[in-house]
């Protein structure tokens, strides 16, 4: 339950954004460093990219083979974040309270990333709701694509990012970002969005 009516929790989320941010990037830490051989390649291929000797088609041949065997198991992973003051804590900030107020915004974190992204033009945080929502759904080697682009924009290796986003998510990086921020902008214009909470409407936009 939240007390913050949606508006308001977005206009807090807007001065909170470092902080939305590292919520998100601790969620898809957990679960790579959960996954050994995905935090190893993880590693690799921030080195690689900081050293500007990136070879993206061996990262997606690997991210194809490790997908072979990864499962993430939602009940522990939820167990472990629920512990995380720093959840709960950036939970109360932007109006989110109770009991579940953790659990209350990491269902919620895809969604609010992008949105939060849309509002203060930081296409990085909505490449990163967009891996969460992945990673939620279950899709791993979308969510794992996604991740290693936004840590590649996130150092300001744009050309790296657009090209990890197109060979191996099959889109355009920015056509992507556009077309979520516009439905975004529909969602808000139109008051879309349930009273007291995020919807995934803006999920369900792109779906039709």
């Amino acid at each position: 339950m939240t007390s913050a009516s949606t508006e308001e929790l977005l206009r807090r989320a807007v001065t909170e954004t470092n902080e939305i941010r590292d919520v998100a990037e601790m969620v898809l830490k957990t679960i790579i460093y959960h996954m050994r051989n995905l935090y190893e390649l993880y590693n690799e291929f921030i080195a690689d990219l900081e050293r500007g000797d990136l070879k993206l088609e061996t990262y997606i041949r690997e991210i194809e083979e490790l997908e072979k065997d990864l499962e993430i198991d939602l009940d522990f992973f939820q167990r472990t974040l629920e512990t995380k003051e720093e959840i709960k804590k950036t939970a109360e900030e932007i109006g989110i309270t109770g009991e579940h107020r953790a659990v209350v915004l990491l269902i919620n974190l895809p969604t609010l990333l992008k949105r939060v992204g849309c509002k203060t033009e930081n296409m990085g945080m909505v490449m990163l709701g967009i891996a969460l929502g992945h990673a939620y759904g279950g899709r791993i080697k979308n969510s794992l694509c996604a991740l290693f682009a936004a840590t590649a924009a996130q150092k300001n290796k744009w050309k790296y990012a657009a090209d990890i986003w197109r060979q191996c998510l099959g889109v355009d990086l920015e056509t992507e970002v556009r077309l979520i921020c516009g439905l975004s902008k529909i969602v808000e214009d139109f008051n879309l969005d349930k009273l007291g909470s995020l919807s995934d409407v803006l999920e369900e936009l792109r779906r039709t």
